[in-house]
């Protein structure tokens, strides 16, 4: 019999490289970045409306699940399986009754 976490994995397939902002540089103000780190997870391109972190609603046009709690913020800079770098729109974590279970982001 599969447990419901073994069918969520499954559903995990893609790598998503996930870049932490780690600071600007002095000169222009261009973000600088850490080195990759790379996610399990799973990406679907699918319009809808969410509400970004500012109020206003926007529409999404892919939606990412993470497994795990990565810390991602608005200011990281996340690479899809194809190598689209989207403008993150909301980020939302979902736990369940050990912790953090995982994370979705909607870009624009």
């Amino acid at each position: 019999m599969a447990t419901i976490e073994k069918e969520f994995l499954e559903l995990m397939h893609q790598k998503i490289s996930v870049e932490k902002m780690i600071g600007r540089n002095p000169i222009g103000g261009d973000p600088r970045y850490a080195p990759p780190i790379i996610y399990r997870g799973r990406v679907v391109d699918k319009q809808k409306l969410v509400v970004g972190p500012d109020g206003q609603e926007r529409l999404s046009t892919t939606t990412a699940w993470f497994f795990g709690a990565p810390k991602i913020t608005t200011d990281d800079r996340v690479t899809l399986p194809d190598g689209r770098q989207p403008f993150i729109l909301n980020i939302s974590s979902f736990p369940d009754e050990k912790g953090m279970h995982h994370v979705r982001i909607d870009f624009a």
